[in-house]
């Protein structure tokens, strides 16, 4: 019983790593044609107000914008768990009762 359960969570965890790994795929190859497309219709013609190379630009420029913002909050709420975690183990080994006779540790000579 417990080896089934080990199991399925085995594939539940490999699923969502497949599923990351997809996802990041996406993110980093729509990132890359963003900014390759920004950067071949910069200096295009524009047609006027309804300029639809103007209006891609526009979506790719605030599509980077918000991935920036993004990226930003998730570095720094993993800079803030990964620092309130390291504090929490180093606070637990500080308070641990290593003794030198709970080490059981022969003083004289």
């Amino acid at each position: 019983m417990v080896q089934l359960i080990q199991r399925e969570g085995n594939v539940l965890h490999s699923k969502y790593r497949l599923s990351a790994l997809i996802l990041t795929v996406l993110i980093a190859s729509a990132t890359l044609f963003s900014e390759f497309y920004i950067a071949s219709e910069t200096d295009h013609h524009c047609s006027g107000s309804d300029c639809p190379v103007c209006r891609v630009l526009l979506l790719c420029h605030e599509f980077l914008n918000q991935l920036a913002c993004t990226s930003a909050g998730i570095s720094a709420a993993a800079v803030f768990f990964h620092a309130a975690s390291v504090c929490r183990f180093h606070r637990h080994a500080a308070c641990s009762n290593t003794t030198p006779v709970t080490l059981k540790v022969k003083l004289s000579c």
